[in-house]
């Protein structure tokens, strides 16, 4: 009878669980954002009565110089996480134990936040059992869903830290540099900045 009992429960705690995600799902769809925490380079806040992002200033030049390392200087995750440490630029959370990681710049340099668009879906909560004879004894995790799962606003939400022409780049950078097939990316042959500021880089081609 217990069982049967968890298993209900589990079952109505799944239906609400769907249902509360396509709430949140509409709700960033038009401009709110939703989030528990907003993304690095930015701190949330409420405009008008819209939920919403403003940049952090301090943090924003971090995410300035992570581009400006990736695009400009032509340093992979490593070598930036290696410079970022090695330097002592204070880190987003406490929980990297005082280090930058290359999942933080991977996740950063990939993340359409930055060019102001409201992004979600990034991640869904798993539940894990740790005894299937009890189903009360389960705790959730959230984990990052895969980049096409990941849903982004047809329209800016907020203030945008990095140009989408240099967001761009970045991702043209990731390709040929690992992420796509060989030979199906031009090679970039020259890289100049009109000033130190990511958002100001000129990349060219060669065919």
């Amino acid at each position: 009878m217990f069982g049967i009992v968890s298993a209900v429960n589990q079952k109505l705690s799944e239906q609400i669980s769907v249902s509360s995600r396509r709430g949140l799902q509409q709700s960033a769809l038009k401009g709110n954002f939703t989030g528990s925490f907003a993304p690095y380079g930015y701190k949330k806040a409420e405009i008008d009565g819209r939920k919403t992002v403003v940049i952090d200033d301090e943090a924003a030049k971090v995410v300035k110089m992570f581009f400006d390392l990736y695009v400009n200087h032509k340093m992979g995750e490593k070598a930036i996480v290696n410079y970022l440490n090695s330097h002592d630029v204070a880190i987003p959370s406490p929980k990297q134990k005082g280090v930058w990681g290359i999942t933080t710049i991977h996740r950063i340099l990939q993340n359409e936040a930055y060019m102001g668009y409201n992004v979600f879906s990034k991640y869904t909560n798993t539940v894990h059992y740790n005894d299937l004879n009890n189903l009360q004894d389960r705790r959730k995790k959230m984990v990052q869903q895969e980049k096409k799962k990941w849903q982004r606003t047809d329209f800016k939400t907020h203030e945008a830290i990095i140009d989408e022409e240099v967001f761009e780049w970045s991702k043209e950078l990731r390709q040929f540099r690992g992420g796509g097939t060989r030979g199906s990316h031009k090679q970039p042959v020259n890289v100049s900045v009109k000033s130190s500021s990511a958002s100001t880089a000129v990349l060219r081609w060669s065919p």
